[in-house]
């Protein structure tokens, strides 16, 4: 027994396992693999490297060096792809467009031609030109840390810098100063370039720890929420500069506060400054500082009466609108909006006046005086939209449950001038339509759609929501969305979650009043005003207990995964379930059902406090129907349509969202597939998918489950290695849970799934998970249990078919004594038990499949148009014999058979 090789991926008394690569280029290793000395290994980033000495890296904490280098374990060899980030080295083969780097000039070009230049003898050209072989590329990469210059090469992606204008990615492969492609002013994009942030280590792009600078740059503090100035040249994190711990300074740092210093996050009095920052002080207004620096150690205090000095610019007053109103007492203008706290209501200023002055208060009711016209209790805005019978602005939002949301193009009180709302989605000289329902975290728009400020939009390529600031068409005003997480003047970033009981926000994530967030130490809670909590500091309240920014709900929240219970507390759109009559409900107030009375309705409807949602959960193995409430993700089935997944939130029935044309998705519908991903059916990486289907490596023969919903590939999400489990897969073993290839103990399976152990026979799992870890140990000999359900000691084959009488699982061949045809079973059970009748003839019903006549043996071969199994022997005059390697109709499928002993994919060529 001293030669076996053990059955496992570990070492024993014999063997030290070696992983699956072999340690060359075209193969190399990975960190946990064993080597020899001058195994070449890869790892992305760093590069390719070979062993200096023999064992395993993982085990001797061999850690790669720095990209591009050498230390005592390894040698660098090269990069990778023949770009920027991974050049080639002369001595590798390459095609046109590939880069190569020159070590002795520390310079990139651009390989004009395919073949190994080494070989060629295509030298890099001397200084920096191009020649017949070779485009000169510049001596930067083109990233983050190493951004190119304007007169270096560059292709689509690349990152290029420029003091005062910022960091841009350019779209079209060139030399910009060759091409004369100029950067774009002011923070914009242009034809060849998409800005991606403004100079680095100012308050709008500062700085991460981790991030070389100069005495000067701004840095920023995640941990803290906090900007500091830099007071030296250097990377903080190598020489241990850390960030103060109070809000002080130190020798190596600034404190330079909470706030960026601008309009939408203006700086306080005590914090410092750059010229040009922009500070809020209520009664001076809206003031630039001139010169760097922290005012209140300077003393340098705010000019009154809307001046400026030397030290301040003064920019405006207090806004004076229905979104800042100003209070009673504060100095105004004609036609600035006031707030009055005891009407709690708005009114418009007639005169320039001191408001208190001359007794001008607001009118006791609800009416116009002399200095006043009342404007109503609406803000005119998306969250708080005006009646038709309350004054407005030019831009005020107004709203009928019939007609949809409008803005006002005049200011005035529209019954009084007779403007009544235009026809159904459309505008007119008074009234800009602008659409039938908001966008919202639920529901949000595309670019492409009219807006109002506070409108949510979704940018399908950030996989981001944002929130609009002005009102119009963001495409045709060509209000692009701001790179990566970042907010500008026209869009605030929303962060990557709806805010909802499914899609909770993060602390640092943009939301809304109302917005669900989450936090493993705090559980569920509700925001109570819209802002960045994190920007704001609205800390997640201690104890359980709720403050003025949060409410507390729950440490667990109602999804239809796992619905709460009438007794339990919730928020508006948890989701509920009601054991008497077995519905789902979705919950519209927040409070405790059984504390307020709200009872379920007595059946499939909704109520005052309730929405009826159906008996299916809009899961892979639950899909809902087109006539059930869903949530965002929610996943519906279709026997014309197939699996689909909603993309907004509602009942698709009552709002007519009906599914798209076959195999396609529109903005209200995404489609998946015709059929869910399964262990008999898996779908690849490159395939859509959504959480618990099934997908297979070809590359390790082993299957895994998604645990979320998307496209593997476009979202990064590889397999994980050596059979484990990750945030995004489940490892799902080698065999697909089928009477062909039935599961072994240690396989995680789903409901449904067919298990075999000697001894126990062939056993249905009953719920889904991996049995090993849950201790589901197989019951006694023929027995069931609440985890098992045993099926036989032996499966219905061609050669060996069962009885009606005998109970089968999906996959099991039947034999019809009658009309002495096959069939396959599609469903779990007895068929006599269950009526469940042979098909009259060779077709299938839904409880069979027709398999054929022939056994599919060298004896008795099958035909091309009869259905087998794996393994099934078929035969036709000229081509031979072939074993079909598939299981299911050939003819159907398509799976043509290939010369005489030759074999394919579906087939393998037999004497």
């Amino acid at each position: 027994m001293a030669g076996v090789t053990p059955l496992k991926k570990k070492n024993d008394e014999n063997w030290i396992y070696a992983g699956k690569n072999l340690g060359t280029l075209d193969s190399p290793k990975q960190w946990q693999e064993y080597g020899k000395a001058g195994s070449v290994y890869f790892q992305v980033g760093w590069g390719y490297m070979s062993l200096v000495t023999e064992g395993r890296p993982s085990e001797n904490y061999w850690v790669y060096p720095n990209a591009g280098n050498s230390n005592a374990f390894w040698s660098f060899i090269c990069y990778e792809v023949g770009s920027f980030k991974s050049p080639k080295l002369p001595e590798v083969e390459g095609t046109s467009g590939e880069v190569y780097y020159s070590v002795d000039n520390q310079a990139f070009y651009i390989l004009r031609k395919d073949g190994k230049p080494a070989r060629q003898g295509w030298s890099f050209p001397a200084g920096k030109t191009d020649d017949g072989n070779w485009i000169y590329a510049g001596e930067n990469p083109g990233t983050p840390d190493l951004p190119k210059a304007w007169t270096e090469y560059g292709k689509p992606g690349s990152l290029y810098y420029h003091p005062g204008y910022g960091y841009f990615s350019l779209k079209t492969e060139g030399r910009p100063s060759d091409n004369n492609w100029p950067f774009p002013e002011g923070g914009n994009s242009s034809q060849r370039w998409k800005l991606i942030s403004w100079e680095r280590g100012s308050f709008n792009a500062p700085k991460s720890h981790n991030d070389p600078g100069s005495a000067g740059d701004v840095y920023y503090s995640d941990e803290n929420q906090t900007f500091y100035i830099l007071k030296a040249n250097g990377n903080p994190s190598l020489y241990g500069w850390f960030f103060p711990s109070n809000e002080q300074d130190n020798e190596n740092w600034i404190y330079a506060g909470r706030h960026k210093g601008t309009l939408d996050s203006p700086k306080t009095w005590d914090e410092y400054g750059r010229a040009g920052s922009l500070y809020l002080q209520p009664g001076y207004g809206y003031l630039a500082l001139n010169t760097e620096g922290r005012p209140s150690s300077n003393h340098w205090q705010f000019p009154d009466g809307g001046k400026s000095n030397r030290h301040w610019k003064f920019v405006s007053w207090d806004v004076g609108t229905f979104d800042t109103p100003k209070k009673q007492n504060v100095q105004g203008k004609t036609g600035e909006v006031y707030f009055s706290d005891e009407s709690a209501s708005f009114y418009i200023l007639k005169n320039n006046k001191m408001p208190l002055t001359k007794n001008w208060h607001f009118p006791a009711a609800n009416m116009d005086n002399k200095n006043w016209f009342y404007a109503g209790k609406n803000r005119g805005t998306l969250d708080s939209p005006k009646l038709w019978s309350e004054y407005g602005k030019a831009g005020s939002v107004y709203y009928d449950p019939q007609l949809g949301y409008f803005t006002l193009k005049n200011e005035g009180r529209p019954p009084d001038e007779k403007w009544l709302f235009p026809p159904e989605g459309t505008s007119n000289q008074r009234w800009q339509f602008i659409s039938r329902e908001a966008g919202t975290f639920n529901a949000p728009k595309r670019p492409t759609a009219e807006g109002v400020a506070g409108e949510l939009y979704y940018s399908d390529e950030h996989q981001l929501f944002y929130l609009l600031r002005n009102a119009g068409n963001p495409s045709r005003n060509g209000w692009d969305f701001p790179p990566g997480r970042a907010d500008n003047e026209n869009w605030i970033c929303a962060g990557q979650n709806r805010g909802t009981p499914e899609s909770p926000k993060a602390w640092n994530e943009y939301g809304k009043v109302g917005s669900v967030y989450y936090h493993a130490g705090y559980g569920y809670l509700t925001l109570k005003t819209s802002g960045r909590p994190s920007q704001q500091l609205w800390s997640f309240p201690q104890n359980g207990t709720s403050n003025s920014h949060w409410n507390v709900i729950s440490w667990i929240m109602g999804s239809f995964k796992n619905p709460k219970n009438y007794n339990v507390k919730g928020t508006v759109g948890e989701v509920y379930y009601d054991d008497k009559n077995q519905y789902l409900y979705i919950l519209k107030s927040e409070g405790t059902p059984a504390d307020n009375g709200w009872q379920f309705p007595s059946g499939k409807a909704d109520n005052a406090n309730w929405l009826y949602s159906g008996e299916h959960h809009g899961t892979l193995e639950s899909p809902k129907a087109w006539h059930e409430y869903g949530k965002t993700g929610s996943v519906y089935h279709s026997f014309k349509y197939g699996y689909l997944i909603l993309q907004t939130e509602g009942r698709p029935s009552d709002k007519k969202w009906y599914y798209p044309p076959e195999g396609q998705s529109d903005y209200r519908w995404k489609f998946i597939s015709w059929e869910a991903g399964s262990f008999t059916a898996p779908k690849r990486l490159t395939d859509e998918g959504i959480a618990d289907e099934v997908y297979y490596s070809d590359e390790d023969r082993s299957f895994y489950i998604l645990r979320k919903s998307g496209n593997p590939a476009n979202r990064g999400w590889h397999l994980p290695v050596d059979g484990s489990d990750d945030a995004n897969w489940v490892y799902a073993g080698k065999n697909n849970g089928t009477l062909h290839s039935p599961k072994e103990w240690e396989e995680y399976g789903k409901t449904g799934s067919v298990y075999y152990q000697t001894g126990h026979g062939f056993l249905i799992l009953k719920t889904a998970g991996r049995p090993a870890d849950n201790q589901w140990s197989f019951p006694a000999r023929g027995k069931s249990n609440r985890h098992w359900k045993f099926i036989s000691f032996k499966a219905g084959a061609y050669t060996a078919p069962k009885q009606p009488n005998e109970a089968g699982v999906v996959g099991e061949v039947y034999y019809c004594s009658d009309n002495r045809l096959f069939y396959i079973l599609r469903k779990e059970g007895t068929p006599s038990l269950n009526g469940w009748r042979f098909p009259d003839g060779k077709m299938d019903n839904w409880n069979w499949l027709y398999g054929g006549i022939n056994m599919g043996t060298k004896a008795n071969p099958k035909i091309w148009e009869e259905y087998g199994k794996v393994g099934s022997v078929y035969y036709k005059a000229g081509y031979g014999h072939h074993i079909l390697q598939t299981e299911g109709n050939p003819s159907t499928n398509k799976w043509f058979l290939p010369p005489q002993g030759e074999s394919n994919a579906h087939w393998q060529a037999t004497k």
